[in-house]
């Protein structure tokens, strides 16, 4: 009976281990480049920069982006987000929700989920509002 109690641990250690190596190569704090596009193709892609600080197994970020469609006094729009890297069958996907600050009149949210490359340096994926969705990509700079 012991010795299954401690091959059961070491295959639980071994696992921790595994899984704490695996988020280790999908380091997301930093500046990212990202885009995200419309389904309407009448719509031009909006470009933006987000910053993710990881403190305290939390994951935080920033995005700011030009105004294309608040207030049209200011040049910029400014957003929050939570994020989170989940693991598990097939690639690691980047899950984060974005929500604006008020700067131009905004201030709805976006729920955002991409695969993460093998490299950890690009995320693809869909964004979503509703009913309305589109994509976004995102590269480590």
């Amino acid at each position: 009976m012991r010795a299954v109690i401690v091959l059961a641990l070491q295959f639980v250690l071994m696992t921790s281990v595994l899984g704490q190596d695996r988020i280790a190569l999908y380091d997301l704090q930093g500046t990212w480049r990202g885009s995200y596009s419309y389904p309407d193709a009448q719509k031009r892609q909006v470009e933006f920069i987000m910053t993710i600080r990881v403190e305290g197994g939390t994951c935080q970020g920033r995005i700011e982006e030009p105004n294309t469609f608040g207030n049209p006094t200011v040049p910029w729009l400014y957003a929050n987000t939570d994020c989170q890297l989940v693991l598990g069958r097939g690639p690691p996907r980047l899950v984060f929700r974005k929500v604006y600050d008020g700067t131009g009149g905004q201030s709805h949210g976006v729920d955002y989920d991409g695969d993460v490359a093998a490299d950890g340096r690009s995320v693809n994926g869909n964004w979503r509002i509703g009913t309305q969705s589109g994509r976004f990509s995102l590269i480590k700079q």
